[in-house]
């Protein structure tokens, strides 16, 4: 019998901000811009993971801000759930740059960044962490819970999806939003 056993992911995610407003951004070959994270490994919290992640994808130091976002995405391809913790950050060493897992890194003024990250899932984290960022505290945390899955023709019933799921720069699969609100 095959194990029954649930299996969880837990990732991180920072929006990072500089001093003049601009936004951390690094570039996958997977889901094109982005901004940076990973995943938390084995002994290790998700502070410190952000941390880490942040400076293998883009060379940059941050210092960590507030939690603004959960997110829970269930992948029926690997049948497995991912849950990732999204912080506001601020800029505070180094200079952008492209590493081992990221093809580039850079600040881009908001209005760029918005519309460079065209994956849906990370396209929707951004704006609700920059929506947050201007918010008095206490904001409230964003939940959003998708299902990803294969690209395939909806079928009648079905839960709605973000729409940009073939765009240029994502990583061609379907992501259905299931549940979202603030908490």
């Amino acid at each position: 019998m095959a194990d029954q056993s649930p299996r969880h992911i837990v990732a991180v995610s920072a929006v990072v901000t500089n001093a003049v407003g601009e936004v951390l951004l690094v570039q996958t070959p997977r889901r094109g811009w982005e901004p940076p994270g990973g995943q938390v490994e084995q002994r290790e919290d998700p502070l410190t993971a952000l941390a880490r992640e942040v400076v293998e994808e883009s060379g940059c130091g941050i210092g960590i801000g507030r939690l603004v976002g959960v997110y829970s995405v269930y992948s029926e391809i690997s049948a497995s759930t991912i849950i990732e913790l999204a912080f506001l950050c601020h800029h505070s060493s180094g200079v952008p740059a492209g590493g081992m897992e990221c093809l580039a890194a850079g600040w881009f003024p908001v209005e760029q960044a918005l519309q460079l990250v065209t994956h849906p899932f990370q396209a929707a984290k951004l704006r609700d962490a920059l929506a947050a960022h201007g918010a008095p505290a206490p904001h409230g945390v964003v939940y959003r819970a998708y299902r990803r899955e294969s690209q395939h023709a909806p079928e009648a019933g079905q839960e709605r999806a973000d729409d940009a799921s073939t765009r240029p720069g994502t990583d061609k699969l379907r992501y259905v939003l299931l549940h979202e609100g603030c908490c």
